[in-house]
């Protein structure tokens, strides 16, 4: 009965919102029918293997979306996305160095990890106009079309860029349209392209961004500008964009962007830094959808407040994103990094568990630089402050996440349909949800004590009952099955059909 009594509010704060869709709808995808392998105690010898009949008392799992199906995108991929892994890379704190050369020369080492896409935080010189710190923002940009001379060469980073595709990364740029700064030559040479008061060019209203200076993209002209920008970079042969405050830029502007990308890479990735609009999912492949998971993730770390925020995330998320198109998944990046603190700070012995939802809820995983080593450093964002790797301690868990994502196409990234289940487990502390294949040959069980109290819970399977795998071993797992955990544990099965 818990999930029944958690969707009787969450439905009544999401009605309107399902009443007025224009979505299609088509019947929920039907349970599986029971695997036809042996179920205990009604097993014998040369007999044909039977499952016992479902009890009254099993609660039947509730499919998230039940009833919806995404509307179509022109998304189109040239990499496996269902399973891609995303990784934010710091070039100035990345390395002594802090240089295009040093970051190239760790490649292998996230190829071997199973990275699949870069996102290099902006690249361009830094303006010294009203610099803050030593080193000033990234986000500060002088020169839209140059690379930073602390970073190296433009030669450097096509020479990354080309060893990065020989090894089967796709690299994503930092897009900053919002503002500029102060020592962008528009500043003198096109004044209109930036919003003034009283004849004064201002930071972005409403910020604390001093260092920089707030574009107007009323004018048609920079838009075009800005356009033609962006397709310079992909013709250079990046892949796409991570688009900063993506929600302060007009519609317009990235539909002018979009067009001028597309005409030169059709598969370009677009990842919008906003989780407020939802109507460009046409334009941007992701989005930040993780920005409301993560603050449920600290909820529930901090105030202890079980499941039911998550539950509410899934339940209201899964109608925003159309086929091809999914929120990123984070337990940090650089902005919570700098500003909020480290895993260790934020989450505490929370931290793995956390880790884990992002790699098995839908949507795309994110990795910080750092994220690997022993211990977290909060980097500070205007100097230099270097990641103290150690020897990488993390690693093997991050692969371990990796590999379960690569080996189950149950937990892919895009919103093709629904296929996440809630179990009813009979404790507001525990999270048991399902992922599966359409086909449900392949389905993903995760069990998850979000408490510092060991649990014991009866979990009802109901028709996802069968011979499960748990890291490498049969376990049967029954129409109800009583599963213990650890605090802030988890476990995690896995089950493949021929």
């Amino acid at each position: 009965m818990k999930k029944l009594l958690l969707f009787i509010g969450i439905w009544g704060l999401t009605f309107l919102m399902v009443a007025c869709s224009t979505s299609p709808s088509n019947d929920p995808v039907p349970l599986p029918q029971p695997i036809p392998k042996c179920e205990a105690p009604l097993v014998l010898e040369e007999s044909e293997c039977v499952f016992p009949p479902l009890l009254n008392t099993t609660q039947m799992p509730e499919l998230i979306g039940a009833g919806h199906s995404p509307l179509p995108s022109n998304h189109v991929y040239d990499f496996d996305v269902e399973s891609a892994v995303m990784y934010e890379v710091n070039i100035r704190q990345y390395s002594e160095a802090g240089t295009f050369k040093a970051f190239e020369a760790d490649l292998p080492r996230l190829q071997a990890m199973g990275v699949d896409i870069l996102w290099l935080m902006p690249i361009h010189p830094i303006s010294e106009t009203l610099r803050k710190g030593e080193l000033g923002s990234y986000y500060a940009i002088a020169d839209y079309e140059a690379v930073n001379p602390e970073f190296g060469t433009m030669e450097d980073f096509e020479d990354l860029l080309e060893t990065a595709h020989d090894l089967g990364f796709k690299v994503i740029l930092d897009l900053v349209i919002n503002h500029t700064g102060w020592d962008h030559a528009w500043i003198t040479d096109h004044p209109e392209y930036y919003t003034q008061v009283n004849g004064e060019i201002i930071h972005p209203a409403g910020t604390d961004w001093t260092d920089v200076a707030d574009l107007n993209h009323a004018n048609d002209d920079l838009v075009e500008e800005l356009a033609e920008m962006t397709a310079f970079w992909i013709e250079k042969g990046v892949d796409g964009y991570r688009a900063d405050v993506a929600g302060s830029v007009p519609l317009h502007v990235w539909e002018a962007v979009d067009d001028a990308i597309k005409a030169v890479n059709p598969n370009a990735f677009l990842l919008a830094e906003d989780n407020s609009v939802f109507n460009w999912f046409d334009i941007f492949n992701s989005n930040y959808g993780g920005w409301w998971l993560l603050h449920e993730m600290h909820q529930i770390a901090n105030h202890q407040t079980g499941e039911m925020g998550l539950i509410n995330y899934l339940t209201v998320t899964h109608e925003r994103y159309l086929e091809g198109s999914f929120p990123l998944l984070f337990t940090t990046n650089h902005d919570v990094n700098s500003w909020e603190g480290t895993h260790q700070e934020r989450l505490g012995p929370y931290t793995p568990l956390m880790q884990m939802l992002t790699f098995t809820l839908p949507g795309m995983p994110l990795l910080y630089s750092g994220q690997e080593a022993d211990q977290e450093t909060q980097l500070a964002f205007f100097e230099k402050d270097l990641i103290a790797w150690g020897e990488y301690s993390n690693t093997a868990f991050l692969e371990e996440l990796i590999a379960l994502r690569d080996a189950n196409p149950a937990l892919y990234s895009t919103n093709i349909f629904q296929s996440t289940y809630l179990l009813d487990d009979d404790d507001l502390n525990v999270l048991s949800f399902l992922r599966t294949s359409q086909d449900h040959e392949n389905q993903v069980l995760v069990i998850a004590n979000l408490s510092d109290q060991a649990k014991s819970v009866n979990v009802h399977l109901h028709a996802f009952r069968g011979i499960w795998d748990e890291n490498g071993e049969s376990v049967t797992l029954g129409q109800q099955s009583r599963i213990d955990l650890e605090p802030f544990g988890w476990r995690v099965f896995t089950l493949t059909t021929p």
